[in-house]
């Protein structure tokens, strides 16, 4: 850097690249201020997503804020071109001396090599690996090392991009966030705290939950503390409310007065509102009448995807014609599932993402990814902003489904439930248990699942002890297996299938072990299997398109594949009309072959890049016919249009 600028000649003009959410973005305004300072002449640009542009806009220390667009990705790839290409001449024009990217984000990459500033500052991907870490590294001129792991505060590690290139902060002070709403703003506040009475800086504001529930405050101390503010005459403002009413104006009011009424108190009250309300769904179309507990039969949740329409993803260009490769995934008359088969670094897991990043931006379906290979997936931060997903990494993370949901509401749900765990039990344990063994587990869960409205693993294995102790058996490989599976918590009963499957997850189990991989992957297909059961179809168009209600996603699925477990054949051919999508990634299309061919049978738009497959009757039959799979480069697949097979550049 010194090579470059100094205190005597600093740089004219400076791009701070952040493309992450609101308080990302808010964060990163100490850099700002703390640029401005050691440079007082430089110019200093920001560029932010459009939504989170008023964080910044009336910053003392920023002169230009630029955008881009959330929704730009929805656009035609035409009117997506024109608005990056003016983005790209206005900040050429700008003609700047320095850019920092603060994210993971390959805009900011792809910016440094555009625009061709002396000096570009990025992270050091240390997660990063082969031709895509090659590519970040040569896209800027310093890397900083972005220590993210939660030991330092966000703040610093923003600053690290600066402290790089010799920038300094020259006081604490400079550290602080700066938020400066506008005039505008104060005004609009004003106004409302006048419609109840108050005044600014005359009350408390309290946010009681958060878009995750893993980031609110536990809710007892929330309580408490609310309680005690009350207790002292002071105004308590709950900014959750307005937001919650808004998005079920129907019901919303009704909701919340009669859960105020009860409540009798603000400890209860917030219990009940974080508890019970903060997992309503975004839309109210097609929902069912609720019960006197506000749910309906199906806990609330009909799918966010509420209207039914065609849904459409260009997947590559047609190798024949040079034309965008379009398929309508809910189409009429077909399967929506996609089967991606091909050898590593074929493209194969490029595309499905691709796909799934599709469907998600245009129906805001909620995405189910397994990643059952090393976690790349789940080392992928630019996939998980795109699908607005949390990422669990199996077993340090537990995944907050409560599995057995609503088992005890009839005999018929417990049996089931017992049964769905037996099977996929006996399928991890490395010795396959006998007739007895099995008829055991069946009557020791009957009375666990029948009575538990939460039931965790940990039940499981104390009913299964206790069934054994009261029968006198002596202990076998079922209590050895239950509590080798139970020594780490993998699943913990904090949100009900309704929420969970509500919210997209991309889960990873590159360091557990096989039989608790498995476990986990059979116990979710189980619980979104029995989910899918309890919801009416998704609705239809007049042309019979259905609502695209989630998407399942499986990486590596010849784990599955393998065991031919009976929920994933059950959400494969049984939930389309519940509007499920499937999609599976495999390298060899030799996992889909096997009893019955359910998978086989089920799948809408196959496609085969590169591979080894051993047999060729499963690609036959995939393709409908005789054809050669020879000469597929790299990125370079066979899939169907119009049933005839079609050779596609994958993007």
């Amino acid at each position: 850097m010194s090579d470059f600028f100094s205190a005597e000649r600093p740089p004219k003009r400076v791009l701070i690249i952040k493309l992450r959410h609101h308080g990302d973005v808010l964060l990163t305004s100490p850099v700002f201020t703390v640029l401005k300072k050691n440079w007082p002449n430089v110019e200093v640009d920001a560029l932010v997503y459009d939504d989170t542009q008023a964080m910044l806009t009336s910053h003392p220390h920023i002169d230009q804020v630029h955008t881009i667009g959330r929704n730009w990705r929805k656009k035609g790839w035409f009117e997506q071109f024109r608005l990056y290409r003016a983005l790209l001449n206005t900040l050429k024009g700008r003609q700047y001396d320095v850019l920092i990217n603060l994210t993971e984000h390959w805009h900011g990459a792809r910016l440094a090599r555009r625009l061709k500033p002396r000096v570009s500052v990025g992270f050091r991907p240390d997660k990063r690996g082969g031709l895509a870490r090659r590519r970040w590294v040569k896209s800027f001129t310093t890397l900083y090392p972005a220590i993210q792991d939660n030991s330092r505060h966000m703040v610093e590690v923003n600053l690290d991009a600066l402290r790089r290139i010799g920038i300094h902060p020259q006081s604490d002070e400079d550290k602080h966030t700066l938020f400066v709403p506008g005039d505008a703003a104060e005004a609009s506040v004003a106004d409302k705290l006048a419609g109840f009475g108050l005044t600014s800086k005359s009350y408390i504001l309290v946010h009681p939950t958060s878009r995750w529930m893993f980031k609110a405050w536990d809710i007892k101390k929330l309580a408490a503390t609310i309680d005690n503010l009350a207790a002292r005459g002071l105004p308590i403002v709950l900014s959750a409310l307005q937001d919650l009413v808004a998005r079920h104006w129907h019901r919303g009011v009704t909701l919340l007065s009669d859960d105020w009424e009860e409540a009798g108190g603000y400890s209860k009250f917030v219990d009940i509102l974080i508890t019970r309300r903060a997992t309503l769904p975004d839309e109210v179309q097609g929902f069912a009448s609720a019960d006197s507990e506000g749910r309906s039969g199906t806990d609330g949740w009909a799918g966010p995807e509420s209207v039914a329409k065609p849904v459409t993803i260009e997947l590559g260009r047609e190798e024949s014609s040079d034309n965008n490769f379009i398929w309508t995934v809910n189409g009429v008359g077909y399967s929506p599932h996609i089967a991606v088969m091909g050898q590593a670094g074929s493209g194969k897991t490029r595309t499905m993402i691709e796909a799934l990043k599709q469907v998600h931006n245009r129906t805001g379906a909620p995405i189910l990814l397994l990643d059952l290979g090393k976690g790349d997936l789940a080392d992928n931060t630019e996939l998980a902003r795109e699908l607005d997903a949390r990422v669990l990494r199996v077993p340090q993370d537990q995944i907050p489904l409560d599995m057995f949901h609503g088992s005890s509401r009839s005999e018929t749900d417990a049996s089931d439930a017992v049964l769905g765990f037996r099977d996929s039990f006996a399928k991890v344990m490395q010795s396959r248990p006998g007739a007895m063994q099995l008829e055991h587990i069946r009557e020791a869960l009957k009375p666990v699942f029948a009575k538990n409205e939460h039931i965790s693993l940990e039940d499981v294995r104390d009913g299964l002890k206790d069934y054994y102790e009261e029968n006198t058996l002596k202990v076998d490989s079922v209590i050895s297996a239950i509590n080798d599976l139970t020594e780490r918590s993998i699943f913990t009963p904090e949100l009900s299938p309704a929420a969970f499957f509500s919210k997209s997850w991309i889960i990873t189990f590159a360091h557990a072990r096989d039989t608790v991989k498995n476990l986990a992957a059979y116990m979710l297909l189980d619980s979104l299997n029995a989910y899918m059961k309890r919801l009416d179809e998704a609705p239809q168009d007049d042309r019979g398109h259905r609502a695209i209600r989630m998407v399942l996603a499986v990486d590596e699925a010849r784990h599955l594949l393998a065991s031919r477990h009976k929920a994933l054949s059950d959400n494969i051919r049984l939930h389309r009309s519940k509007g499920l999508v499937v999609g599976l990634a495999s390298q060899s299309p030799d996992d889909y072959d096997g009893a019955g061919d359910d998978y086989l049978e089920n799948i809408g738009l196959p496609i085969c890049f590169k591979t080894n497959a051993a047999s060729t009757t499963v690609l036959q039959n995939m393709f409908r016919g005789k054809i050669s799979f020879a000469g597929l480069g790299i990125g370079i697949c066979m899939t169907l249009k119009d049933g005839k097979p079609i050779r596609v550049k994958a993007f």
